[in-house]
């Protein structure tokens, strides 16, 4: 039994004193840590701080280079925390704040990494280590532009019933002053049809800097009907924009063309500019406005050639829905001064109500009313056209992943015209789906 216990103290005195003769001095720490560093071993140069932290953790030139040997051997996590212990004791420390933003590039905490070097860049440093802190961060912020660049694209179909694809009217014959009363053409006449389409929309996002980019849009849209091929079209729609985010919110400006070929003919192009200007007020509420001016020609037939001058202004309130009240006003001006008849004044009123019913599940009504004055005497009907377009839309729709999205809409017009040939009820019910690619 003696023996035993003899033996085993024997192990413990050996133990103890192996312990004790590793243990090593602050200054031979130190001395080792930087000959491992400068032989860039840094393996072995984290194993050793890290023996050391509990003795000399604290200890600034111990962190920093405890720091250094973390970073070196690829442990960033180990090096964020030694840089930032050195950071508090020693807040001038520049290799300290250089390294723990690098630290955190490395981790792909790029927001932290900018805060670090634009704090780092205020402190009293050398026109040397000015330069290189802005080169750093001029290289993060371009990552960070890069990672805002976006592209998407998506593809849709609709299926609809229209009980009025012409927009046409319900009179079967119409009085006109010296002419009396005739028996309108087909096409002037109310159509129903079934209607498809088959839709392709595309956005690119180019960060210019962190409050500047270019967008590029493009959507193409094909409609055709079971029936009336005649009213087949293709509209395409393409515009270039810059925006800018400001403290007086975000403005944009936009150039645009949209041509339409009907029934595989070339009908007529809008090309025209645009503005738009949104700011919050409040956590719940924002301004938008926005203000165009586009020239429409018409290929088949210049007297409908005209200039648009368009303006709005909305304001939204979200609370457990989303609500907005848009005032807007459009003037239509005819090229040809000999169809002044044309010209008109309109002016409307849109309130639309956003419901997320579920996380998946929204309701997006709307309802438009607008008044239509025209400037001029119509040479058939002998007087000017007033007329009042008022507007309902109802659509549910389904999230059901995060690339496809189902709806069901319900599209309700009427228009009252003091001239009845102008005047139309449409109702349209349909179904469609979009695919983000």
């Amino acid at each position: 039994m003696s023996r035993i216990f003899t033996f085993l103290l024997t192990i413990m005195l050996v133990m103890s004193s192996s312990v004790y003769a590793k243990a090593m001095s602050y200054p031979d720490v130190i001395k080792q840590l930087n000959h491992l560093l400068t032989n860039k071993q840094y393996a072995a140069a984290f194993q050793l701080s890290d023996e050391y932290t509990y003795e000399y953790g604290g200890t600034p030139e111990f962190d920093l280079l405890s720091g250094f040997s973390a970073y070196g051997d690829q442990k960033y996590q180990e090096a964020v925390f030694a840089f930032e212990r050195v950071a508090i004791e020693v807040p001038k420390s520049y290799l300290a704040n250089f390294y723990l933003a690098q630290t955190y590039q490395k981790l792909d905490n790029l927001p932290a990494a900018v805060s670090q070097l634009e704090l780092l860049l205020k402190k009293p440093i050398t026109s040397g280590q000015k330069d290189k802190a802005n080169k750093l961060l001029s290289r993060i912020n371009n990552t960070i532009l890069n990672k805002d660049k976006t592209w998407s694209h998506s593809i849709a179909g609709m299926l609809a019933y229209d009980n009025n694809i012409n927009s046409g009217t319900s009179e079967d014959q119409i009085f006109i002053p010296n002419f009396g009363t005739i028996d309108l053409f087909d096409s002037s006449q109310k159509t129903s049809d079934l209607t498809y389409s088959i839709n392709y929309r595309a956005n690119y996002q180019h960060p210019i800097s962190q409050n500047q980019s270019v967008n590029v849009n493009f959507v193409a849209n094909y409609v055709d009907y079971l029936e009336y091929k005649e009213y087949q079209r293709l509209m395409t729609n393409f515009d270039v924009g810059y925006a800018q985010e400001s403290k007086l919110g975000t403005i944009s400006v936009s150039g645009f063309a949209r041509p339409l070929w009907l029934d595989g003919t070339y009908y007529r192009a809008e090309i025209g500019a645009s503005s738009n200007w949104k700011k919050g007020i409040s956590q719940r509420s924002e301004l938008m406005s926005s203000l165009s001016y586009s020239v429409i020609s018409n290929d088949v037939n210049v007297a409908l050639d005209l200039s648009r001058t368009r303006a709005s202004f909305s304001y939204l309130f979200k609370s457990k829905q989303i609500h907005t009240l848009m005032a807007h006003w459009q003037q239509d001006v005819s090229d040809d001064r000999e169809y002044f008849y044309r010209d008109k004044d309109v002016i409307g009123l849109t309130y639309q109500l956003t419901w997320p019913i579920t996380d998946s599940i929204i309701s997006n009504n709307s309802i438009v009313v607008e008044q239509h004055m025209y400037q001029g005497v119509h040479p058939l009907f002998l007087q000017e056209q007033d007329e009042t377009l008022s507007m309902f839309s109802s659509q549910l729709l389904f999230n059901t992943s995060d690339k496809l999205r189902l709806k069901l809409y319900l599209n309700v017009q009427d228009k009252h015209s003091n001239i009845k040939l102008y005047s139309y009820d449409r109702v349209e019910l349909g179904a469609s789906w979009q695919y983000k690619l």
